[in-house]
Parts: C-alpha cells; sequence; structure tokens
C-alpha cells in the first residue's frame, strides 16, 4: 500500500487471483464426486429357510384343482386340562377339540355335497411325543372325501398323553437351550424342541437328551 493509502497495482492483481482460486475450488466441491475406490461390495449370501425348502411343492406330483384341508391337534398330556367350555361348563380341551374336529369334518361333507363337481378332501391328524419309537405327528385319517361316520370313531380314539413338541426354523443358541432346560424345570415337565440339526428333549431335572 502507497503513501496516500490506495492499492498498488501488484495488490489488486493478487487479490483477483485469490478470487479466481476461491471459486474454482467452490466449483470442483460441488461438482459430481468421483470414486477411486477399487473395493467391490460382495454379494449378499442367500439365507437358507429349511421351512420353506419343507413346503416347496413336489414337481412330481399331480395337481388338481379343489380343496385339500387337513386339521392338525394337539394331543399332548396338558390337553387334559379342564377349561370353560362355550356352555360354561368345565371340559378337558382334547374333548372340546375332538367336538371342534368333527364338526369342521361335518361342514366340509355339507360342502363337497353342495359343490359336486369340485374336489373335496380332508385329513386329519395328532402331534405330541410318546417315546423314541412313536413319531410326532401322526395321521388319524388321511386325506379323503369327508365322512363324518368313520371321522367321529376315530377322532374319538385320540388320547391326550406325552409331550408338547416345539419347532423351531434355525439351530438354538446356548441362550436357547439355556431358556427351555429352565421352562423344564419351572413347568415339571419335558419339552421337546426341534431344529434342523436335532431333537431335544429337555427334562425337568435339568438334562437334555438329544435324538
Amino acid at each position: 500500500m502507497n503513501a496516500s493509502g490506495r492499492r498498488g497495482p501488484l495488490n489488486g492483481g493478487l487479490l483477483l487471483v485469490f478470487l479466481i482460486i476461491m471459486i474454482s475450488s467452490s466449483r470442483q466441491c460441488n461438482g459430481p464426486a468421483t470414486s477411486t475406490s477399487s473395493y467391490n461390495e460382495p454379494a449378499p449370501v442367500p439365507v437358507r429357510n429349511p421351512i420353506g425348502e419343507a413346503l416347496r411343492p413336489d414337481p412330481a406330483a399331480e395337481y388338481r384343482d379343489g380343496i385339500a384341508a387337513a386339521i392338525l391337534i394337539d394331543t399332548s398330556g396338558s390337553m387334559r386340562d379342564r377349561v370353560k367350555d362355550t356352555d360354561g361348563s368345565s371340559r378337558p380341551k382334547i374333548e372340546i377339540a375332538q367336538r371342534a374336529a368333527l364338526n369342521l369334518v361335518r361342514q366340509f361333507d355339507s360342502y363337497a355335497r353342495e359343490h359336486s363337481d369340485q374336489s373335496i378332501v380332508v385329513g386329519i391328524y395328532e402331534f405330541s411325543d410318546r417315546g423314541r419309537n412313536t413319531p410326532l405327528c401322526r395321521e388319524i385319517i388321511k386325506l379323503a372325501p369327508p365322512n363324518p361316520a368313520s371321522a367321529e370313531a376315530a377322532i374319538k380314539q385320540m388320547r391326550a398323553a406325552g409331550d408338547t413338541p416345539i419347532g423351531v426354523s434355525k439351530d438354538m443358541c446356548p441362550v436357547c437351550q439355556s431358556f427351555f432346560r429352565a421352562e423344564a424345570a419351572r413347568l415339571g415337565r419335558t419339552l421337546v424342541v426341534a431344529d434342523p440339526s436335532a431333537v431335544r428333549l429337555f427334562r425337568p431335572n435339568g438334562s437334555v437328551e438329544m435324538r
């Protein structure tokens, strides 16, 4: 700066150059970002769903239009417990379940008679743990056209006994196993839990049996 207080030409030139640099830098910052990284995001790993695989239709099966109903009834020991029925009286849960299953068969039979052009089949199955040599799920009436008379006889043969099997979709972690071990001790009965790797029986005494 000279003695009169005015800027010299050199200072003005420096200021102009400084402004040009600042404007240029601002445009570069606001422009689209360009990545120089060579990192590639890994492809997602497909998750295996054992339940979905079990329910996947068999390509070799023969398909036809109609209705196929499967009625599944819990016949474990807890079904002996009595609860209040719709009429207010106390009855074992297994008796209420049997009556409901028979009512369903009768409704399917009535529908099938009114829609003779359709294929209607009904099956009844029970589930509970009855020991090593007995399947957890058992067929009571195979899939067939509804027949209330034969269904009533078969349904009345069902009895409440054994433990309740529980299924989970992935292998149980140690925390889950500790939970079921504690629940078996608290309830005083065996809990049967199946995962994709094994079937475990959690006993009230704290022991665990694997099948």
